[in-house]
């Protein structure tokens, strides 16, 4: 594997930047914090549960492991939802869905063995943190799921016209669809 070193003068610099163009660099920053957050707090349970002890054991089937790692995106979601700052939940909630998608672009399909399927993930961990209808985390859940569409190309259909809440349902009943016909 070879290294460059970054070019921090004609590339974007999150150490360097124009006081006008810091929204750019300080947002990504702290949605990225929020999503490393997450998996944090995700293998965290996981060895506070000593979950790994348990698969080392080789004594559980794949549905058990699985109930581990819904135990531990559910537990995780709760410790973030409990140190929630006043008025940045947004922030903290759009971290979580978004450590979510990343695992998306990993694969074409959202099967998985062990874990939850993704698109399940996604929709728990939705509803753990009681996100309402109107809610903006349903468009950045769009986005994702749309860039993910265009990496692989997937051609699913995106109807325009829904609002952000109606695209991702369609979407994610397309994906079930077509799981079960594979």
């Amino acid at each position: 594997m070879d290294f460059e070193t970054w070019d921090k003068d004609k590339l974007p610099n999150p150490e360097i930047y124009l006081a006008e163009n810091c929204d750019y660099v300080e947002q990504t920053n702290m949605y990225y914090t929020e999503v490393v957050k997450f998996i944090l707090c995700h293998e965290f349970i996981h060895i506070e549960k000593q979950h790994i002890d348990a698969v080392l054991s080789r004594k559980h089937s794949d549905e058990e492991i699985t109930k581990l790692e819904v135990e531990a995106d559910a537990k995780a979601i709760d410790l973030i939802k409990e140190g929630m700052e006043p008025g940045r939940e947004f922030i903290s909630e759009c971290g979580i869905v978004i450590g979510i998608l990343i695992l998306f672009f990993l694969n074409n399909s959202t099967k998985q063995y062990q874990h939850p399927d993704l698109e399940v993930r996604l929709i728990k961990a939705i509803k753990d943190l009681n996100i309402s209808d109107d809610h903006f985390v349903w468009g950045i859940t769009c986005v994702g799921l749309k860039l993910w569409d265009q990496q692989f190309d997937l051609k699913l259909e995106w109807n325009e016209e829904d609002d952000e809440k109606q695209r991702f349902d369609s979407i994610i009943d397309q994906i079930k669809r077509r799981k079960d016909i594979a």
